[in-house]
């Protein structure tokens, strides 16, 4: 069993390098062909999602701390028993978790989002189902940052009245759903290499299996420097001495020695003759070919 190999600092720099070298020569080799527009939709498609959570965010709570606190006195029943609009300021994570690290968490969301988008365009081939959850959280991220750059407090506004849960907003909203799916896209990317190699396991024995069946008369026929003639003439060569060692097994429990030795003879000298007409004929086919072809 191949033992996998650890990723080191140095292979990810290595592939920081060549992304970003990648990045620069898609652009300086751009061509209107089908493969170039269908990588550049794709990658309008995700900045296109990221600008769209991003001003989603930002819009909705200016407009709901507009609609719930200046209009409302900061709170709003959408409806009754399940959901309200509640303003509140929150000065730590999401969920109102770790309230009064405004500083701390802002450092720690602004490495976190840049290590996010360094991921995401260095490492372009990576699954849609990986990439669209990485856009979604760095995005709630980066529209909480905003508030909390601006205004020291991230501002929240949902509340499920149901349940004791803490009160949330849009982008708390996508940075939960994106980590979510990133989670399960994760557990489909590691399983998914054990069942291949659990697939290929299973078809070792089947290999074994082929393989065995050489000695019978059953040649590979793509096995380097081997032509069609030399294979088939190799099974015929096979098939001859099992027939031979089976007449022999036969002869040596029923007859005598003598007889047998006779008949072994015989058989040895029939399976030469035949091997020796086979290969002949199958050069001598080999040869025709070869002259209608020229």
């Amino acid at each position: 069993m191949e033992e996998k190999k650890k990723l080191t600092f140095r292979d990810i720099k290595a592939r920081a390098v060549d992304g970003a070298r990648g990045f620069a020569l898609f652009f300086k080799e751009f061509k209107w062909d089908k493969e170039h527009v269908s990588v550049l939709v794709k990658y309008t498609v995700e900045v296109l999602l990221f600008a769209f959570i991003i001003t989603f965010d930002l819009c909705m709570k200016n407009y709901l701390y507009d609609f719930v606190e200046v209009i409302h006195g900061g709170n709003y029943t959408v409806i009754d028993g399940f959901l309200d609009l509640t303003y509140s300021e929150n000065t730590g994570m999401g969920f109102g978790l770790g309230k009064g690290s405004t500083l701390g968490i802002t450092v720690i969301t602004a490495i976190l989002i840049a290590a996010i988008i360094g991921y995401l365009l260095f490492f372009k081939k990576e699954k849609a189902y990986i990439r669209i959850p990485l856009i979604m959280v760095a995005a709630g991220g980066i529209g909480n940052l905003v508030d909390r750059t601006q205004l020291g407090y991230v501002r929240d506004f949902f509340e499920f009245t149901f349940v004791d849960f803490a009160i949330f907003n849009i982008a708390d909203a996508f940075v939960t759903v994106g980590a979510v799916v990133l989670i399960i896209g994760l557990i489909v990317t590691l399983f998914k290499p054990q069942k291949d190699k659990r697939a290929d396991d299973d078809a070792e024995p089947a290999a074994e299996s082929a393989d065995g069946k050489v000695r019978f008369g059953v040649s590979r026929v793509d096995e380097p420097g081997s032509s069609a003639s030399d294979n088939t003439a190799e099974a015929e060569r096979g098939q001859c001495a099992d027939g031979a060692d089976a007449a022999d097994t036969a002869e040596t429990s029923g007859g005598t020695e003598g007889g047998g030795a006779e008949k072994r003879e015989s058989a040895f000298a029939e399976r030469a003759a035949f091997t020796i007409e086979a290969a002949d004929g199958k050069e001598s086919r080999k040869e025709d070919d070869e002259s209608e072809s020229r």
